[in-house]
């Protein structure tokens, strides 16, 4: 794909934002690239990384997806703009907005204009053009085209069950559903023979909302995960066979153990059907994963991420509109007790450890209040325990607690409850150590209901261990999984 520089990118914006002027666009592509670089410099630092020991190959695919980034940067900051002047001041929140318009749950997952907290790259999507990111990102709010795609039964398999009103196929033949730039970019290249023989049939096509992670899209009925083969941040989006059996059957699990051990108001957001075409192998460009969609009765499904991004109603974070009059203090304590629940009781009681980061998790809002947590994607997931039923071709097994821990102690401690903490200290919602004080009281609380081994338990810990992204990004040989280790605010010497 071509690369634009600042002028190309602000004659392009200028195009496609025509309500913006030119010295906003200017200042738009100035706050992306000071932010992206200054990421950029925080990693480097955290992670101990020598850019003159990495390889001049992956030094000019750093230089090229931080270019790509910060240009996508910029067309979300102009994308915030936009939606501001159209509704800023019109409505008393985005709540407010969510109710009065009528709006489905992918309005919070649109609403993540900035992008991952740390990670440098977390707006790379490399293999779009600038207007297949207008046209297909989720800050744009743009209607994407899923394609019903029917394969001949004898060359695709799947697993679960579907029950969505538009997937009847034809006699003798199955559904996978496909991204429309997947479907006009790689299906038709790969697959054209197969097509013209009719063994391939395109369907009509399902008209659906990009959520958060653009190849997961939110229809009537379901919201369908598909394969894009972009790189979005650090990894080319498929969906492998192992990762469609491993998120219906530990969804069905984990959820299930929710039920029967009483984890009130912890739900996963299940996994139901998937499917893939399957030749001599399975082809993970050609597939796609059905998930439940989240009810929205009296509670607003809110995706985590969003929180600490700013509403486009008020200009204050998604979380100062959520807890409007209400205590912040009850709306931490109430999300921390939800989350740390559904995830650190659980990794104590089974050796499951969830990756709940801010991206894999729901909140259901009601009158500023959390009432429930939603978890999805089992893909980063760690499981020591012999009976859940799992494909390990996606290495998920861990070796042992310590790799439980580490998943937890990255996703769901510093990626998920640190960050809420600290938007929310600096948005003057609340005091930083009142929160760690909230987070140690629920930590007691269910220790009191399982105890954990010395492995196992967030107060013996004196670091945390946390993902070295960018370090994993650019070497050849690094392993699934590197880290860098944190302070543990919540360590406790034991005398």
């Amino acid at each position: 794909m071509m690369r634009m520089n600042k002028k190309q990118l602000s004659r392009f914006a200028g195009v496609h934002f025509p309500d913006l002027t030119p010295a906003l666009i200017d200042e738009a592509y100035d706050r992306a690239e000071v932010r992206i670089r200054r990421l950029l410099s925080e990693a480097l630092l955290n992670e101990a990384v020598d850019l003159d020991a990495v390889s001049l190959e992956a030094r000019s695919r750093l230089t090229e997806e931080l270019e790509d980034c910060i240009n996508n940067l910029t067309l979300s900051y102009l994308q915030y703009e936009r939606d501001c002047l159209r509704y800023k001041g019109q409505y008393q929140s985005i709540f407010d907005y969510y109710h009065t318009e009528e709006q489905d749950a992918s309005l919070f997952e649109q609403c993540c204009y900035e992008g991952h907290p740390f990670h440098p790259m977390s707006k790379t999507k490399l293999g779009f053009t600038a207007g297949q990111v207008l046209q297909f990102a989720p800050e744009f709010k743009q209607q994407t085209a899923v394609m019903t795609v029917y394969i001949h039964q004898d060359l695709m398999k799947s697993e679960g069950l579907l029950n969505l009103a538009a997937a009847e196929a034809p006699p003798g033949y199955g559904v996978v559903y496909v991204h429309d730039w997947q479907w006009g970019h790689v299906i038709t290249s790969n697959y054209q023979t197969l097509i013209d023989e009719g063994l391939i049939r395109l369907g009509a096509p399902v008209q659906a909302a990009p959520l958060l992670s653009f190849r997961s899209l939110l229809t009537p009925e379901a919201v369908i995960k598909t394969a894009v083969s972009v790189q979005a941040t650090s990894a080319v989006r498929n969906v492998s066979r192992s990762s469609i059996e491993n998120g219906i059957r530990l969804g069905r699990y984990v959820d299930d153990y929710y039920r029967r051990h009483q984890y009130k108001g912890c739900y996963i957001q299940k996994d139901v059907y998937g499917s893939w075409f399957h030749q001599e192998d399975s082809d993970p460009q050609f597939a796609c994963l059905i998930r439940e969609r989240i009810a929205e009765d009296s509670a607003v499904p809110v995706v985590a991420a969003s929180l600490i991004n700013r509403s486009f109603v008020t200009g204050e974070l998604i979380m100062t509109d959520c807890i409007g009059a209400r205590s912040a203090h009850d709306f931490m304590r109430r999300y921390t007790q939800l989350l740390m629940t559904a995830t650190y009781r659980l990794m104590i009681e089974t050796g499951i450890s969830l990756e709940a980061h801010m991206q894999n998790t729901v909140i259901a809002v009601e009158k500023g209040l959390p009432v429930a947590v939603y978890i999805r994607d089992f893909g980063g997931i760690r499981v020591l325990n012999d009976d859940v039923p799992i494909n390990d071709a996606t290495n998920i097994r861990a070796a042992n607690e310590a790799d439980l821990f580490n998943v937890m102690s990255h996703a769901v401690i510093y990626n998920h409850l640190l960050q809420i903490y600290r938007a929310a200290a600096d948005a003057g919602l609340i005091d930083y150590n009142n929160c760690l004080l909230i987070l140690e009281d629920v930590v007691t609380d269910i220790h009191q209901q399982a105890e954990p081994s010395e492995a196992l338990d967030l107060f013996r810990q004196p670091t945390l261990k946390v993902k070295a992204l960018l370090k994993m990004r650019l070497m050849a040989d690094a392993r699934d999984y590197n880290y860098i280790e944190v302070k543990n605010p919540l360590y406790k010497e034991v005398l």
